[in-house]
């Protein structure tokens, strides 16, 4: 099954599962207020998606996601090596590509062209970045 966002993958009509974080999170009310909120997001999405959201799922989840935002940090890093081929707006377009691919498409598309440009000769670029 393809990783999406919800949004994606429910269309212009996903409903909205309101969240709220408490603001003095080292409060011990506000952990347990906090603690609710997330039990209380697992159930709402269980019965939107009609599936069983377990701990390992979430784990796997939080490194995919981790995984993600690593490579979009090392690519950003890398293209700005590279303003000669990689301009901001061009930078900006991959970077918002994000909301409309799949998420393993997606990575794997960054991390080739991050590979590719580490191949090439890191630009002096004199102008604006």
């Amino acid at each position: 099954m393809a990783k999406k966002r919800i949004s994606l993958s429910e269309g212009s009509k996903c409903p909205a599962v309101s969240f709220v974080h408490p603001q003095h999170r080292d409060v011990p009310g506000a952990v347990a207020f906090l603690a609710h909120e997330y039990r209380m997001v697992r159930k709402k999405l269980e019965i939107l998606l009609d599936v069983k959201i377990t701990d390992e799922a979430l784990d796997g989840s939080i490194k995919d996601y981790n995984d993600c935002r690593q490579t979009m940090r090392t690519f950003g890093r890398v293209a700005a090596h590279h303003l000669d081929i990689i301009t901001p707006t061009i930078r900006h377009l991959i970077i918002k590509a994000y909301y409309f691919m799949d998420v393993c498409e997606y990575i794997a598309a960054v991390r080739k062209l991050t590979k590719l440009l580490r191949r090439e000769k890191p630009d002096q670029y004199s102008g604006k970045k």
